[in-house]
């Protein structure tokens, strides 16, 4: 019965699996709340035919990178050289910067879904500086450490990753990192070597929209067996754009049940 629901996706999810696993740090998957944009090299008439996948909430690649990835190169050169090491007090240094953004977040998400506009304003007022002195510190430390050192590797991997790594201040359901969704897929990643192979790109396809129906139901308080058979019931009947989204996760709050 879902096959109506995945007809409409697979064109565009089969791209998203594949990214997933060839690039990870280039890709961003939101459980709930996004929309969907697709990568450049999607045919147009994809959103020409199927102008609502613009406001389906399921996921979305974004061109965005993730601070924990940035944060653990830091961590493991401090490790690794030690704390009386000059080169280790500025991987700590590194990460100073770094746990600046994740308080400002912590302090600030009370505003997140009470008021988006001012959470994104004053997160971007108390962020921006803390990003100015890190990019800085970067470029300098960029000059002065030896490329293939643990701490210039890290320099190196931030310096690369910076146009996206700013990209979460544009919007208040962005954050500094995917670790949430990163932790929702975990059990497909560990099943993943059980069933290895979907066995065609449909089947792919297919196994994206479930795995995201599924979590997005989870990380929305509502409970996946009961939310997909009332899914099954209802599919069938959906016709107009407001039906299928009516019939996302999303829609509404999730039924008490006894």
């Amino acid at each position: 019965m879902i096959s109506r629901l995945t007809t409409r996706l697979q064109h565009t999810l089969s791209p998203l699996h594949e990214r997933r696993y060839r690039r990870p740090c280039q890709t961003r998957f939101r459980l709930t709340g996004s929309v969907f944009t697709a990568r450049d090299s999607n045919p147009p008439d994809h959103y020409e035919r199927f102008p609502w996948l613009h406001h389906i909430l399921l996921s979305r690649a974004y061109p965005d990178a993730s601070w924990s990835h940035v944060r653990r190169p830091f961590k493991e050169a401090a490790d690794a050289l030690g704390k009386v090491s000059s080169r280790a007090g500025a991987a700590l240094q590194a990460l100073s910067f770094i746990a600046k953004l994740y308080r400002a977040e912590s302090e600030l998400s009370k505003y997140r879904a009470t008021d988006p506009d001012r959470f994104v304003a004053e997160r971007r007022a108390r962020v921006e500086p803390v990003l100015e002195q890190l990019h800085l510190w970067l470029l300098r430390k960029h000059a002065q450490v030896l490329p293939g050192s643990a701490l210039g590797k890290a320099v190196a991997f931030a310096l690369s990753q910076w146009p996206k790594l700013i990209r979460y201040l544009e919007h208040a359901q962005l954050t500094p990192d995917n670790n949430t969704c990163e932790q929702a897929i975990r059990p497909f990643v560990v099943g993943r070597k059980n069933w290895l192979f979907s066995g065609s790109p449909r089947g792919a396809a297919a196994s994206a929209t479930l795995y995201s129906l599924i979590e997005t139901a989870k990380a929305n308080g509502r409970e996946p067996y009961w939310y997909l058979r009332e899914l099954f019931e209802q599919l069938p009947h959906a016709r107009t754009q407001a039906d299928y989204l009516a019939l996302l996760p999303t829609a509404r709050p999730a039924p008490p049940r006894s």
